[in-house]
């Protein structure tokens, strides 16, 4: 690869990335573009996530999505790269998989009212 070339992909990439953090960015945010940020940390810390704990990843991703899906909701907002119901089902998935991993964690599933 030469010079131009690279020089080509690093501007091509950032050309992509620059459409994509603004059209993202209104998905999430209005004015102050790094409020979900902010918010998803007062509600870990409110909400005492530990994401050092297998456990406290997974309530920071269904956080994530709750705040998604709110921002789109309550804030008039028509969704342009996952759409609500998107973000429902994967808020769905990862409630399943924080179940699967409490599940292994415990060594049995007795505990988690599950049935074969």
């Amino acid at each position: 690869m030469n010079k131009e070339q690279q020089i080509k992909i690093f501007l091509n990439t950032n050309e992509k990335l620059a459409k994509l953090l603004e059209s993202k960015g209104n998905d999430y945010a209005d004015t102050d573009r790094l409020i979900n940020f902010k918010t998803l940390q007062k509600l870990c810390e409110t909400l005492q996530v530990d994401v050092k704990t297998l456990e406290g990843v997974h309530m920071y991703y269904i956080l994530l999505k709750i705040q998604r899906i709110c921002n789109l909701t309550f804030n008039n907002k028509t969704a342009m790269n996952e759409s609500t119901a998107d973000s429902i089902d994967d808020l769905i998935n990862y409630c399943h998989l924080m179940k699967c991993s409490l599940i292994e964690k415990a060594g049995s599933s007795e505990n988690l009212d599950i049935t074969d």
